[in-house]
C-alpha cells in the first residue's frame, strides 16, 4: 500500500536543488555584469579625462599634454572606488594610449584589465576581462600652433606656447 512512500521528499530535493543553483547562477552573473559596467564606466571617465588633460606651455611634438592627461585621467579613475565593489587590479592595469604610441589614431585612450569578484577559476590569468574607451585625443595646443604657424610659413615650432596667446581654429580639432 504505501510503495511511493517519500517520492514527494525527493521530488522537493531535486527540484530544490535546481532552484537554488539557478539563483546562485544568476546571482553570480548579476554581480560581475555590474561590476564590469562599473569597470567601463571607469575607464569611460578615465579616458575623457585624458582626452581633456593639457599641460599649458607644451611645446610641439612633446609628451607633455599626454602625460598630463594621463595624470588627470587616473586621478579620475581611483575616486571612482572600484575597489569597494570587489574588483581586484593593480595600478599597471589601467593603461592610457598616446597618439604617438599608436598606428591607427582612433586606438587613443585608456584600457583597463581587471577581475571580476567571483571567477570560476582561480588562476588570474585566465580571470582577466578588459575595458576598453578609445575616444581619440585632440592634438596638443603647442602641436596646433605648429601647424598654424607652418601653415602660415612662419617658424619651425620649437618655443612653448606663450601664456594667454590664443590660437586660431583649425579643422583637425585645433
Amino acid at each position: 500500500m504505501m510503495k511511493n512512500a517519500g517520492q514527494i521528499t525527493i521530488e522537493f530535493i531535486l527540484t530544490f536543488m535546481f532552484a537554488v543553483l539557478f539563483a546562485l547562477l544568476f546571482l553570480y552573473y548579476s554581480i560581475n555584469f555590474a561590476t564590469g559596467y562599473m569597470a567601463h564606466y571607469a575607464t569611460y571617465l578615465a579616458s575623457r579625462a585624458y582626452l581633456t588633460g593639457e599641460y599649458v606651455g607644451a611645446t610641439y611634438n612633446s609628451n607633455a599634454p599626454y602625460r598630463a592627461g594621463e595624470v588627470l585621467g587616473r586621478e579620475v579613475f581611483e575616486n571612482i572606488g572600484l575597489e569597494d565593489i570587489g574588483l581586484t587590479f593593480t595600478s599597471g592595469d589601467l593603461k592610457f594610449n598616446s597618439p604617438q604610441s599608436v598606428d591607427v589614431y582612433e586606438y587613443v585612450g585608456a584600457h583597463f584589465k581587471f577581475t571580476p569578484p567571483f571567477r570560476i577559476s582561480s588562476d588570474d590569468s585566465k580571470n582577466k576581462l578588459l575595458s576598453e574607451s578609445f575616444l581619440g585625443k585632440e592634438p596638443s595646443k603647442g602641436d596646433c600652433e605648429c601647424q598654424i604657424k607652418r601653415a602660415m610659413g612662419q617658424g619651425n615650432c620649437l618655443g612653448p606656447i606663450p601664456q594667454g596667446e590664443t590660437v586660431t581654429l583649425f579643422d583637425n580639432g585645433c
